[in-house]
């Protein structure tokens, strides 16, 4: 299916072709009700490794990834993104212990 312009605006869950999946990332309480909402919510670390307690104690499953910014961030997504469902703890220890 092709989707136009703004000017088409059609609706892409109408058409019944292709189920969208919807990641999401956040690191603190503002991203709280995108992650209550996408299909996969991935909670990243703060620059000290820590995790926001609001989104964890509203979202007490979340995954989280390991590795803070921009690195982290994209691993996060390029791991969701991934056909099987991977652990991104085991995954980051992995990459970890080919660095050493």
């Amino acid at each position: 299916m092709l989707v136009g312009g703004p000017s088409s605006s059609p609706d892409y869950r109408a058409s019944g072709e292709t189920r969208v999946r919807t990641i999401g990332l956040g690191d603190s309480g503002n991203d709280l009700p995108m992650l209550r909402v996408v299909d996969r919510p991935i909670l990243m670390p703060k620059p000290d490794g820590s995790f926001d307690d609001e989104v964890t104690a509203a979202l007490p499953h979340i995954r989280r990834f390991t590795e803070p910014g921009p690195v982290g961030w994209g691993r996060a997504v390029l791991a969701a993104l991934q056909p099987q469902d991977h652990s991104f703890e085991s995954e980051a220890k992995e990459r970890t212990s080919k660095r050493s």
